[in-house]
């Protein structure tokens, strides 16, 4: 789990960072039957797919986080060549979430500030962003720093100590957020638009609040989807920042 100063604080993070997965798994499976079961909706409808494979990939990378990232469960940190297959598939599948989140941001800016697209119908499309992308920053990390996958004897993730190795795993998922924060700003004005004429149609002469109102909740729904709560992890990397180590245990297990 996230380290702190603190043995006793690590303690309890660990303590919440596996109770908090665990729950997670749970719901990611029910969530991955629920969808399944839809059948050839998933397909036809693109957010159901997008959503899908989104859980497919965080539920990878939160059981193979949970069963060998320190050893507690399944012990391969004093394996070198362990570890750093586990740090290599950690560091794809987290990417790959962030993927397709970024899928889930075009597929938002594309209904409601484009509405008409065909891209919006073809997932083969998302597929290839959504699984295909990840592989570009991992390929290159594990060719040039693969020395720097898995820290032996202690957890099996990429050595934060090394600025190349944090930033193969930072760097796109800033990229990926500042692009979703691009799409958020956009879906957020069309939603401005659609309230005020929607107020006009209504008649109503102060529809000012309304309209603020109805943004926020709208702008709070869609966070989630495009990865923004996820920002606040990047602050954990830092073990001396003890509070965004603890944002980000409850974030990435919520």
């Amino acid at each position: 789990g996230l380290e702190t100063n603190n043995p006793t604080e690590e303690l309890a993070l660990n303590i919440v960072t596996y109770i908090g997965l665990a729950i997670s798994i749970v719901c990611l499976i029910l969530t991955i039957i629920f969808l399944l079961l839809l059948g050839k909706d998933v397909v036809k409808g693109t957010q159901y797919f997008i959503h899908l494979n989104l859980s497919i990939a965080l539920l990878i990378a939160n059981v193979v986080f949970l069963l060998f990232i320190d050893g507690q469960l399944f012990n391969v940190t004093n394996s070198k060549v362990g570890c750093a297959i586990v740090a290599g598939l950690l560091h794809y599948f987290y990417l790959a979430v962030f993927s397709w989140m970024l899928c889930e941001g075009i597929l938002l800016f594309l209904l409601l500030v484009i509405v008409f697209s065909a891209l919006s119908k073809r997932w083969y499309v998302f597929l290839i962003i959504g699984w295909g992308l990840p592989v570009i920053p991992v390929a290159v990390s594990a060719g040039i720093i693969h020395d720097q996958y898995g820290i032996k004897g202690r957890y099996c993730w990429i050595d934060a100590t090394q600025r190349g190795a944090l930033w193969a795993f930072v760097g796109p998922i800033l990229i990926i957020i500042l692009i979703n924060l691009f799409f958020l700003v956009m879906c957020v004005r069309a939603l401005i638009l659609y309230q005020r004429r929607k107020a006009k149609e209504h008649g109503e002469k102060k529809p000012g609040f309304k309209i603020f109102k109805k943004t926020v909740l709208g702008t709070v729904t869609l966070l989630p989807l495009i990865g923004v709560t996820w920002a606040i992890g990047l602050l954990a990397v830092n073990q001396n920042t003890t509070v965004f180590a603890w944002l980000f245990t409850i974030f990435s297990t919520l």
